[in-house]
Formats: structure tokens, C-alpha cells, sequence
């Protein structure tokens, strides 16, 4: 069903070797993660193999791309250009690599910003992306660790970082971002609110 050959084909094509390593690496963690949420681990390999297909492109042929898809233009990823390569490789795989499947075709346009209601399977590629064995943050053992057992704490962290970056950096925050943070957030507290009643404080 999927062709692992053309894919590892295309990804050497069209980024550099590190960042060939990266999309390895994070196909592997997808894949870990999908066995422990019961999600779909060749779609995560593929998503994960992809998800950075068009991060070394122009910010003019990501904007090519997207005008030639069906996918909404953003105008505000033009404040933002380094968001571009998630939309950007949705389309580019959807239309170069023939991948359908609306689960990995979303898990690749929102696996830097997040949004809002996101599924399970894009939160996994979104924190695989964090987590990958190369990546050194400061606080990747902590992440790696929670993210086998919660992976919305693990998606939390992931956009805190993120949305700190901007702001030190000046830098405009996507909306997306800001609305997968607050829901988060917000459920999260419902969660701590509703231990509280049941303890009776």
C-alpha cells in the first residue's frame, strides 16, 4: 500500500542528510508511539518519514504549492514562513506522492503549529517530531519519558517551548498554536477541577 522506496527516494532528493536522519528518526518514534495509543504505526511511519519533505524549500515554492492546492491560503504564514513546510508538504505529498489519507495528510500540515481538536494521531507525530533521538533540548529525557504515558503533556510542553521561542525571539505566534495551547490548558484544568469537587475542596 505504501512505497517506502520512492519515499526514502524523494526525502534524500529533496533535504540534506541531517535532516534525512531527523525524518528517520522521528518515523521511529511515530512509530513507538502508535503501538502505545493504538493508533496505526505504518501511517505514523509514513507521516513520520514525510513530515519534513518541504522544510528546505523556498518560501516561494511553498507559497506555489499551496496556491495550486485545494488546502486554504494562510496569509498569516507569511508573518511566519517557517510554518510554511507543514501545509506545504501536505500538498506536495498528496500531489507528488499520492497519499490520500486525510489522517497523515493533517498529522504533516500541523506537526509544527498544532491546532485546535487535533487528532490523536497528528498529537503523535507532533510530539514525534519533538522527541526524535537526535534532538538535544534541555528538556527531551523529561518529554521522551512523559510521552509514553500522556501525550498531551507531552503536546503541551511542545507548544509552551514553541510559544515561549516566539515571544523571546519577537516573533508572531500562529494561531493554531495558540488555540491547541489553550485547549489543552483548559482541559487539563476541567480535569484538576473536577479531582477538586469530587475531594470536596
Amino acid at each position: 500500500m505504501y512505497d517506502f522506496d520512492l519515499y526514502f527516494a524523494k526525502l534524500k532528493e529533496k533535504i540534506s542528510d541531517g535532516r534525512y536522519e531527523h525524518s528517520v528518526n522521528v518515523a521511529k518514534a511515530a512509530v513507538k508511539l502508535a503501538k502505545i495509543y493504538g493508533e496505526d504505526s505504518e501511517k505514523a511511519r509514513v507521516a513520520g518519514l514525510l513530515h519534513d519533505i518541504a522544510k528546505e524549500m523556498s518560501t516561494e515554492e511553498h507559497l506555489e504549492i499551496l496556491k495550486k492546492s485545494n488546502l486554504p491560503f494562510e496569509n498569516f504564514a507569511k508573518v511566519s514562513p517557517k510554518v510554511l513546510h507543514g501545509p506545504a508538504g501536505s500538498a506536495y505529498v498528496k500531489e507528488n506522492l499520492k497519499i490520500t489519507d486525510e489522517s497523515i495528510l493533517g498529522a504533516i500540515r500541523y506537526h509544527t503549529t498544532g491546532r485546535e481538536n487535533m487528532t490523536l494521531f497528528e498529537k503523535i507525530i507532533f510530539v514525534a517530531d519533538y522527541i526524535s533521538d537526535e534532538r538535544d533540548f534541555i528538556d527531551s529525557p523529561e518529554v521522551r519519558k512523559i510521552a509514553e504515558t500522556d501525550i498531551n503533556e507531552a503536546v503541551l510542553h511542545k507548544l509552551s517551548t514553541s510559544i515561549k521561542k516566539c515571544v523571546n525571539f519577537r516573533r508572531a505566534i500562529h494561531p493554531d498554536t495558540i488555540s491547541a495551547y489553550n485547549q489543552i490548558v483548559w482541559e487539563k484544568g476541567d480535569v484538576i477541577k473536577n479531582d477538586l469537587n469530587r475531594k470536596g475542596i
